[in-house]
């Protein structure tokens, strides 16, 4: 039995003991069936379709609860089908912390979709403004009263964005599955302080993206490099303005030190429509980019948004147009363009295509 696979039977095992099983009711089970279909807007005009299914099974507890999430995908035109066990956690309640063991994601930060101090799960390079990878974590938090709260995080085994080298000409070198490599953060927020919300934290862990090592008269290869980070952000409203800051200081252990930012404001409209922008700065590479976006909701019958994204530094741009319509009580039908366009190829203007997607909700 390997490493992980004693972890994981360990955590069962400890919370298990903590909650006493004794189920208060019936087990939950919620999920979403959903069909995709997409066209890439090149010369191929190449399609691109699947279903995926999640389902959710929620039990709760004397003194916790207990979560799974499952996720199968089916693609088109490969014909492969692959069903994993996305989320699975217990959740343990005391009176003055809460405690959660398994495999999960954590979000933090305050910032629109990038957020500089979510250090802790991986982004999934093949969806990168979607969900991020889970991992598998022990999760403490400690409220220190009805304000204050202190968040306690390990990861006994590190995890990365990124598990195969892309160039074979250069040697991946990953980290050792062992305790020695993981990775802890602690968090202290304040919740409605004043009518504002913010947080200070720090990361010690190893990089989620390889770092190319070029020496002469050695292969090239790609490190996931130790790093410490210290975090902060922060949100309120001025009236019907929402405001939020978010960003990180980066320090590598081996490396220059960089940081990145972001500042974003939102304001909702008496129509019901709402606009966001947002500007984001990051010191590695220079790299600034401008996000404006629009959203408006009909009577839940309709949904349209725009959400585009300006970068400065390469005069690159991407828009998302998209537009949901709602077919029947939990079924919507929803279609929409991902455009790239820049002058210098950086972004993946290959991937320009339009898309359509239903889902259904039980």
């Amino acid at each position: 039995m390997n490493n992980r696979s004693l972890f994981v039977l360990f955590l069962i095992v400890s919370l298990v003991s903590l909650t006493s099983i004794s189920v208060q009711a019936a087990p939950q089970i919620s999920g979403e069936l959903l069909s995709k279909l997409g066209v890439v807007l090149e010369d191929s005009y190449n399609l691109s379709a699947g279903q995926e299914v999640i389902l959710n099974l929620d039990e709760s507890l004397t003194s916790g609860a207990l979560h799974l999430k499952f996720k199968g995908d089916y693609k088109l035109p490969e014909g492969e089908w692959a069903l994993d066990l996305d989320e699975g956690y217990l959740d343990y309640y005391a009176p003055d912390f809460d405690l959660r063991l398994g495999k999960q994601r954590l979000n933090w930060g305050t910032a629109l979709q990038l957020n500089p101090t979510d250090v802790i799960n991986p982004s999934n390079i093949n969806d990168p403004l979607g969900e991020k990878l889970p991992v598998y974590l022990l999760n403490l938090d400690y409220y220190l009263s009805d304000t204050w709260q202190l968040t306690g995080v390990y990861a006994p085994f590190f995890t990365p964005a990124i598990a195969e080298s892309p160039n074979p000409m250069i040697q991946l070198v990953k980290p050792e599955n062992t305790f020695k490599n993981g990775e802890f953060a602690i968090k202290l927020s304040a919740m409605a302080l004043q009518g504002m919300d913010f947080s200070l934290s720090f990361y010690h862990g190893k990089e989620k993206t390889p770092t190319p090592i070029i020496k002469p008269g050695e292969a090239p290869k790609a490190i996931f490099r130790d790093v410490n980070k210290l975090g902060a952000d922060y949100a309120t409203t001025i009236g019907d303005v929402g405001l939020w800051a978010e960003g990180s200081v980066n320090l590598p252990k081996d490396g220059d030190k960089n940081f990145e930012v972001i500042v974003g404001a939102d304001y909702g409209f008496d129509n019901g429509l709402k606009i966001v922008s947002q500007f984001v700065h990051r010191s590695e590479g220079d790299k600034t980019n401008i996000i404006l976006g629009g959203l408006n909701q009909v009577k839940g019958l309709y949904e349209w948004q725009l959400g585009g994204v300006y970068n400065i530094t390469a005069k690159g741009l991407m828009l998302n147009p998209e537009f949901s319509y709602s077919l029947a009580d939990a079924t919507v039908f929803t279609a929409g363009l991902r455009y790239f366009k820049d002058s210098i190829g950086i972004l993946p203007n290959e991937e320009n295509q339009v898309y359509s997607q239903v889902s259904v909700s039980f």
